[in-house]
């Protein structure tokens, strides 16, 4: 044992003293040089990887190992901008201070290029017989490939082997190497080496011929505090290995994993790791709460927003130590990279000990980024947007003010204590996050175009031809931006073009963002922004194929707030659409006030088709649009808001509105307002905090009242369902 650490200090001690001293003395000039920068230019080049402003010339050198292959390390002067993120911090995060240092000598320290990764990666994938695949994917998650420690739940080194109170993959892989922890600290090779003989040993003696079948020892090697954790942090490097990934080293190298899309993981098997209750503070968050590590917030007042990095380690890893009643510290919540998945620790009633102040701590909301040192690339735009969008919510709900550096207001944790945390934090991209609030607002619509009216002679009905070949949705005036919606079922020979116009609008209060897409699914949403009604949709400027009875919804938000009352309108036409190019994508114009997600919907009950009750209907849509209607709510982080627009008459006076597949009695939770079609929204009729299923009255007895109905769920839905309203005589 000692004799394999001997021969690493020998290595490494030959490494440094091959190093030029040209290479020392151009270093020790650009620290001078680095001297003149001050924090905010420390951080932009660190997040640049900007090698001509860290250090002209990376200090490299190329030894021979033992079986003749070429080992290239790299040494990079990153003194001046780790220290400008790590001098003189003491965080309880990690270890009252003392891991900083750490984090310095090893970033210090020649480290092995990506070239010599691969190889130590294959030589340990053929000698213990792991795929080379499943071993780069750990290296990615846990540490973008670099030889650090220890992180945020004491992992050590590219593999990041844990040595905690809960799990000893450290002390285990270095039992099977017969070597001294020490070695798996400091040596790259044998870090890795020790992950492939743990996950030799956790796969058995079975022979494991896909990479789907590792899934189990890789929940075991993850070394997580419990069963929910091990499979998040499994299904992580999964993600990973299907998808690829490309990042940055701290050594201006670019790390590429190709992807494996046909790698394919049982829907039982995700939905199991995926399994989780939404949390009753925040509903876009996964609750996973914690039983220690946190003290009663009793009446004190919530004034003050504190953000963080989790420094080195991973989003499952900082959940888990959080979760480890000796770690004595936590926050609030935790956001992932990845997607800006978030998971609540704390209630927010709770004190979480995140600040390393007291004062702090019981004033103020915790959040920790899963953001390290090693990978500067991880502040993502969904990372990013879904921690401004959680800070908007909980600044509104609590008057925190919305000013970076103030008390109340926002801080990072380094404006509380001497700490690097929250290291490279983008405020300003974050703040305009925060401060870019989309208040869309509903306005009592549900617009339909439906080809069941080749059913109807003409003029059938007061309505006729509205609902059929055109629909209206009715404004009012708000401080908060309106939003339609229609629905619109294609009829090749009257109805495969639509125009969306607010006539009595002048030109300057046109201004829209439109959203098209299939009826049943979110997926395939396009997005026309900043265009000025009136607009035209057609085959020629959508990627959509427009074929008979086809259902297509549409979303119409104004980028601006009206002050007087007015119409949307969608008629049929023959014009030519408009030319304009669209983005993939609905997201960033769904959410709408209070955090509320639209799923796609407008759909309507109309009595125009009620005297065809008896009649054998050929359509496959019967009776759907007359005497019921159906809306398909997908999982989201957002909670869900669907509209229905209903025709009361004698046959249909009352609503049944249900989500009959949707299980959980928490999920069916929700706020319904039903209101006159023409009237303002505070004229509505609210049922607050009912459970589907709910039986409504029509706000207007008289037969044909139109009434326009919101339900919006006070949790996040975890599963696809159906969300419906039946006429209770049907």
């Amino acid at each position: 044992m000692k004799l394999h650490y001997l021969k690493y200090l020998i290595t490494l001690l030959s490494i440094t003293l091959l190093m030029s001293n040209d290479t020392y003395a151009e270093t020790n000039q650009k620290q001078s040089e680095l001297k003149i920068y001050q924090n905010d230019v420390f951080q932009e080049t660190f997040l640049l990887l900007d090698i001509n402003k860290l250090d002209k010339a990376i200090g490299k050198i190329d030894i021979i190992d033992e079986d003749g292959y070429k080992l290239r390390y790299r040494q990079r002067d990153l003194e001046g901008v780790i220290d400008s993120v790590t001098r003189h911090t003491l965080d309880e995060h990690h270890g009252d201070g003392e891991d900083y240092p750490l984090w310095r000598e090893y970033l210090r320290r020649p480290h092995p290029s990506l070239q010599t990764l691969r190889h130590f990666l294959e030589q340990a994938a053929q000698e213990f017989g792991v795929p080379v695949t499943i071993l780069e994917a750990i290296a990615q998650v846990e540490t973008n490939w670099t030889q650090i420690g220890p992180s945020i739940d004491r992992g050590w080194g590219i593999m990041h082997l844990v040595q905690n109170h809960y799990a000893d993959t450290l002390g285990e892989a270095a039992t099977r190497l017969n070597l001294d922890t020490q070695v798996l600290k400091d040596d790259a090779r044998q870090n890795i080496r020790g992950a492939a003989a743990l996950l030799a040993h956790y796969a058995g003696d079975d022979p494991l011929p896909r990479l789907e079948d590792w899934f189990e020892a890789l929940k075991q090697f993850s070394g997580l505090v419990n069963d929910e954790l091990r499979e998040m942090q499994a299904l992580r490097y999964y993600d990973i290995i299907k998808t690829g990934s490309q990042s940055h080293t701290l050594w201006g190298e670019t790390l590429i994993l190709e992807s494996h899309p046909n790698v394919s993981l049982t829907p039982e098997r995700i939905n199991r790791a995926r399994r989780s209750s939404r949390s009753t503070d925040y509903a876009p968050a996964i609750s996973n709460l914690t039983t220690c590590n946190y003290s009663s917030r009793s009446s004190r007042t919530i004034d003050t927003w504190v953000n963080h990095w989790i420094g080195t380690g991973t989003y499952a890893g900082t959940i888990s130590w959080f979760h480890n009643c000796n770690a004595k510290v936590s926050s609030h919540f935790v956001i992932r990279a990845s997607d800006g998945e978030i998971t609540q620790i704390v209630q927010v009633k709770n004190i979480a000990w995140h600040a390393g102040v007291w004062d702090y701590n019981k004033r103020s909301i915790g959040v920790e980024h899963e953001v390290t040192l090693a990978n500067p690339d991880t502040w993502t735009t969904q990372m990013l947007e879904a921690s401004a969008n959680m800070a908007r919510y909980f600044t509104d709900k609590y008057g925190i003010p919305r000013t970076h550096s103030t008390t109340p207001g926002i801080l990072g944790h380094n404006e509380i204590k001497s700490t690097a945390c929250p290291g490279t934090f983008p405020w300003d991209i974050w703040m305009n996050y925060l401060n870019q609030e989309e208040n869309y607002a509903w306005h009592g619509n549900g617009s339909i175009i439906s080809y069941h009216g080749r059913l109807l002679p003409k003029n059938a009905g007061a309505d006729w031809p509205y609902g059929i070949t055109k629909d209206v949705v009715q404004l009012h005036p708000s401080d908060d931006k309106p939003v339609g919606f229609f629905q619109w079922q294609i009829n090749e020979d009257g109805c495969s073009r639509l125009m969306l116009d607010a006539p009595y609008l002048p030109p300057n209060e046109k201004e829209v963002d439109i959203t098209m897409g299939r009826w049943d699914t979110r997926d395939h949403d396009i997005t026309f922004s900043n265009i000025t009604l009136p607009f035209i949709l057609g085959e020629t400027n959508t990627p959509f194929t427009l074929s008979n009875e086809n259902w297509f919804v549409v979303k119409v938000a104004f980028n601006n707030s009206l002050k007087q009352k007015t119409r949307l309108g969608a008629i049929c036409t023959d014009a030519l659409p408009t030319t304009a190019s669209y983005n993939p994508g609905g997201d960033n114009a769904l959410i709408m006030k209070d955090g509320y997600k639209w799923n796609g919907n407008a759909s309507v009950i109309s009595h125009l088709f009620r005297h065809l009750r008896d009649q054998v209907v050929d359509s496959l849509d019967w009776p759907y649009g007359a005497f019921r209607d159906i809306i398909l709510v997908a999982p989201s982080e957002e909670k869900p808001m669907v509209f229905f627009q209903w025709q009361s008459d004698a046959i249909c006076p009352q609503l049944i509105l249900d989500a009959p597949d949707l299980i959980s009695d928490l999920e069916r939770q929700v706020d319904v307002q039903v209101k006159a079609w023409d009237v303002p929204n505070d004229e509505a009729v609210v049922y607050n905090d009912k459970t589907l299923p709910l039986t409504i009255d029509s706000t207007n007895p008289k037969d044909g009242s139109w009434n326009v109905i919101q339900i919006k769920f006070r949790h996040a839905i975890s599963e696809s369902v159906s969300i419906e309203a039946i006429c209770p005589l049907l």
